[in-house]
């Protein structure tokens, strides 16, 4: 009994109150049973990163607490033995009627829903993400493979850059045709004259 006057009655390393903890123990092998569903070892293989594994650890670790916590039964309380003990039976009474009128409601599941909501918009978008991201190596892959084809600078000759770049062939010949022989600097030499 403690200073509130609540029966309790220590089980392991937790305090437990007894009648009123079965609708949660409910609740706790409801969980355990979703928990036994979810395949870790496929999620496990997926698995690229350090911290991937860390929290993917952490989440096995809590379904292991379900489990255990799921796993413990909950004894009723004996109040015949409390009344052998106490001085007041009036007190126990008072508590068993208490207790056995406490109603606990059983617990609904408003989250699953949410959660596969947000878990199928995350799962889509990382679908998205990898499309997109498989478009874009591909086309840098061809600018890459374009670069490493061509011919090292030092090595094209005029013919090959004018042919491989029309519009300055196009603009030379322009030059060429108006007889226009002068010479472009670049700004920083107009500027070094300035």
């Amino acid at each position: 009994e403690n200073s509130t006057g609540e029966l309790f009655e220590i089980v392991g390393d937790h305090t437990t109150r007894h009648d009123t903890m079965l609708p949660f123990a409910n609740a706790l092998r409801l969980s355990s049973r979703r928990f036994s569903s979810l395949d870790f070892a496929a999620m496990s293989a997926k698995l690229t990163t350090q911290e991937g594994r860390v929290e993917l650890s952490k989440l096995m670790k809590a379904r292991d607490d379900v489990h255990k916590l799921a796993s413990v039964s909950v004894p009723s309380v004996d109040f015949a033995s409390y009344r052998e003990r106490l001085s007041s039976k009036a007190v126990v009474d008072a508590f068993e009627s208490a207790l056995r009128s406490v109603q606990v409601p059983e617990m609904a599941d408003e989250m699953t829903a949410k959660v596969d909501a947000i878990f199928a918009e995350l799962i889509n978008d990382a679908k998205t993400s990898s499309v997109a991201s498989a478009e874009r190596v591909k086309a840098l892959e061809e600018v890459m493979a374009a670069f490493e084809a061509r011919t090292p600078t030092d090595k094209v000759t005029v013919e090959e850059l004018l042919a491989s770049e029309p519009a300055i062939a196009a603009e030379i010949a322009a030059e060429i045709d108006r007889d226009d022989w002068t010479v472009v600097e670049s700004k920083e030499k107009q500027q070094e004259k300035h």
